[in-house]
């Protein structure tokens, strides 16, 4: 899955998506070593995290050379927002919202739940805005395809990330 890592980042370069290199899930938990580390595999590999971020490809190129099984983490805000719905069951997980017809566009399944890629806007960070839910947009990031989540499932494009990003609706 090296190979296939770097890969997949360069194809976020390529759309204008900044990337970086996140810590990856191990049979004795976290790549960086803390057996108590509370976020396997989703947090930064880099010194400044998400300010790290690059569409630079020799960048790219240098950090999943070091780190070839590197998760990878997009920057939000700047290509994209996400809003993360942390429940199996799409329905059940978006109960509590207005009837609102969620826009078309990438679509990835995560180790327990959904990211739904849209046009960034002006929000930032919200966490637990609904039962459920957190949006990601500047000064935030999400995990990104082929990921791996601790689960041991992988992070996995259900609409691909070539579709358009769409606005929010307002509701």
């Amino acid at each position: 899955m090296s190979g296939d890592m770097l890969h997949h980042a360069l194809e976020y370069v390529a759309r204008g998506w900044p990337v970086f290199p996140l810590h990856t899930p191990r049979d004795s938990g976290c790549s960086c070593g803390d057996r108590d580390c509370s976020s396997v595999g989703k947090h930064p590999r880099t010194p400044k995290g998400l300010h790290d971020a690059s569409t630079d490809e020799q960048q790219v190129k240098a950090w999943w050379s070091r780190w070839p099984n590197a998760n990878i983490g997009g920057r939000t805000g700047v290509a994209f927002d996400v809003l993360d719905i942390d429940h199996a069951d799409l329905e059940e997980g978006t109960a509590d919202w207005p009837a609102v017809q969620m826009p078309g566009g990438p679509i990835a399944t995560t180790g327990n739940g959904w990211h739904f890629y849209v046009a960034p806007g002006a929000s930032g960070n919200r966490t637990a805005f609904t039962q459920h839910c957190d949006w990601r947009g500047g000064g935030g990031y999400v995990v990104m395809p082929p990921s791996l989540h601790y689960s041991g499932r992988r992070y996995e494009w259900c609409a691909p990330a070539s579709l358009e990003l769409h606005e929010v609706p307002d509701a």
